[in-house]
């Protein structure tokens, strides 16, 4: 079993893939910032290959600075809780006033980037998801193989990568089978299905009640299984713990992100008819939600690591 205040690595050691990895993301981001420019490209009609290629140009960046991370969440640890309190409030507010901004500037533009799966939010969504999972991953190795907790925070590393699946359609797989077995375009009843969201969404069109019913339905499995392998005392436990205080905005966020995607009236009720609004009521929220969740992992990491030493002003980044 791990120690409270174990030592995390300042940094990972350089490799030189790193900052190949770095620089081809920035240069691969710069083409897709230039490549949504209105007119510049047909991004619509190469949909598939336009959306790896930007949710690569996101993966190769986080590839680059992964060997920061530990270093990174060291100086977290050494920080106050209403200093981290407000860098998340950073986090948030930030990305929705640029994003606010550039589309009120560029609407078509701000559009494209910020709203379709071949702009920049949906692979930065994509990112953030795996960067929760191996926080939770790392919280799980405190505990070592075997324990409650460790099982808890395992289990939270997977659904994490499946939500990360799931933001990238589990890579087009549904659609592929769906071709493969004869289904017109891979639209299974005329919809597109690429994942357990989208069939959530299609009964949400419905019935908000059939909506609610299957995300129901979902996490009663969840608490029937933690229940039958003993691990219901921890997770009640971790979800009341005040760490946990930022997953109520993952769960509002995700609520407004869905009840945008099947452009249901309540939205309008409880967010009006702005347009700029309406337009970061889904992917921006949904960017929100894996910020929200990220913040709750690394939380409860920190108080099994040992925060970083004062550092000189030009030791505190370096590629």
């Amino acid at each position: 079993m791990y120690d409270a205040g174990e030592a995390l690595e300042p940094e990972a050691r350089r490799l030189p893939y790193h900052r190949f990895a770095l620089i081809a993301g920035l240069l691969f981001l710069g083409a897709v910032l230039v490549l949504n420019v209105p007119g510049a490209a047909d991004l619509r009609r190469y949909r598939s290959a336009a959306a790896v290629f930007s949710h690569l140009a996101v993966t190769l960046i986080a590839l680059g600075l992964s060997r920061h991370f530990r270093g990174w969440i060291t100086r977290a640890a050494a920080l106050s809780s209403r200093q981290r309190v407000r860098y998340l409030i950073y986090a948030l507010g930030g990305p929705l006033v640029v994003m606010a901004t550039v589309l009120a500037v560029a609407p078509q533009y701000g559009h494209d980037l910020f709203t379709r799966e071949w702009g920049i939010v949906e692979p930065l969504q994509f990112v953030l998801w795996l960067t929760a999972a191996w926080l939770s991953f790392e919280r799980a190795r405190r505990d070592g193989p075997g324990t409650a907790d460790h099982r808890v925070f395992r289990l939270g590393g997977w659904a994490c990568i499946l939500m990360a699946s799931e933001e990238a359609d589990h890579l087009g797989i549904v659609s592929v089978v769906a071709r493969v077995t004869g289904v017109p375009r891979g639209r299974i009843l005329g919809h597109h299905i690429g994942g357990l969201h989208d069939v959530v969404n299609e009964l949400g069109r419905m019935s908000l009640l059939l909506g609610l019913l299957a995300i129901g339905v979902v996490a009663a499995l969840v608490v029937v299984w933690c229940v039958s392998r003993g691990l219901h005392r921890v997770a009640i436990r971790e979800l009341r713990s005040p760490t946990s205080l930022p997953l109520a905005g993952t769960v509002a966020f995700l609520a407004i992100a869905q009840l945008a995607d099947i452009d249901h009236p309540a939205l309008g009720a409880l967010l009006g008819n702005v347009a700029i609004v309406r337009k970061l009521s889904e992917e921006p929220m949904e960017l929100l939600a894996a910020i929200c969740i990220n913040a709750t992992l690394l939380a409860k990491l920190l108080p099994f690591v040992k925060p970083a030493p004062a550092l000189k002003a030009e030791d505190t980044f370096r590629l």
